[in-house]
């Protein structure tokens, strides 16, 4: 079984800005990605989506009111998702619609290197 890392970011605000937030490729290696949470706290929304502009686009969505949006791809699906570097590299995205201010924003990824081929 391999090792599943976490990684998380926090963003905090008072207005509807730099929405969607973007996310490059981090780590040195490509790795793939199993599962994702998105936490909206102090906050509400009409609408939040976690996606990929690598492959493929939208992983999890929340409707009107929610205010997380989460889960783990099945055992035998992993996303692939390059290394760091490169030119024009992809990024992982949280479209959100706000309907309350201010916003405290938890972003978390969970994924484990890529397997050799």
């Amino acid at each position: 079984m391999r090792e599943v890392l976490v990684h998380t970011w926090a963003r905090q605000g008072s207005v509807n800005v730099q929405f969607p937030f973007l996310v490059e490729p981090w780590e040195d290696e490509p790795i793939e990605i199993i599962g994702m949470e998105c936490a909206l706290l102090q906050s509400s929304s009409r609408a939040m989506m976690t996606c990929n502009s690598y492959r493929p686009d939208i992983f999890f969505m929340a409707g009107n009111g929610e205010t997380r949006c989460d889960g783990m791809l099945p055992d035998d699906v992993m996303l692939p998702f390059p290394a760091a570097g490169g030119q024009d590299p992809p990024h992982l995205d949280i479209h959100i619609e706000f309907t309350s201010f201010p916003y405290f924003l938890v972003y978390s990824v969970f994924y484990t290197a890529a397997e050799a081929v």
